[in-house]
């Protein structure tokens, strides 16, 4: 999954938004909410959200354009949220292969059984019922 950053997001919004209304991009306004301001149906929004969807590879839920209504807010909250899951993994992935090296491969701990120790039957109902005998099998 590739990593925008906030500004490259908004100039791909921007472009987006433009295409769809036929303003000039320049005239876009980030900080204005889009459904309101450039008349945007709902199936403009849901199928913006799809090509954003394919563009930066990692899912976007139609209503994340009523959730951050601004071109700025949007754009940050998904540099935000894929950015830094995306960070977190790299940054995870470098400290496993720095702290393990192939020379010292990761050790499992033994397993541990549970000791189990093992009766016969009369033990077991000696422990369990009380005493046993061919007398009070008989009764």
């Amino acid at each position: 999954m590739p990593i925008y950053d906030e500004e490259e997001i908004l100039e791909w919004l921007i472009n987006k938004i433009s295409s769809y209304t036929s303003i000039p991009e320049d005239e876009i306004e980030t900080d204005q909410p889009v459904l309101d301001i450039y008349g945007l149906s709902s199936v403009n929004a849901v199928s913006l959200c799809g090509e954003l969807e394919d563009w930066i590879g990692s899912p976007v839920s139609p209503d994340i354009v009523w959730e951050y209504p601004t071109l700025i807010e949007l754009a940050n909250h998904l540099s935000l949220r894929d950015g830094a899951a995306t960070r977190f993994a790299y940054r995870l992935i470098y400290f496993i292969q720095s702290t393990f090296s192939p020379s010292q491969p990761l050790q499992q701990p033994p397993i541990q059984q549970p000791s189990i120790q093992q009766h016969s039957l009369q033990q077991h109902w000696q422990n369990n019922f009380g005493p046993c005998s061919k007398a009070a099998w008989m009764q």
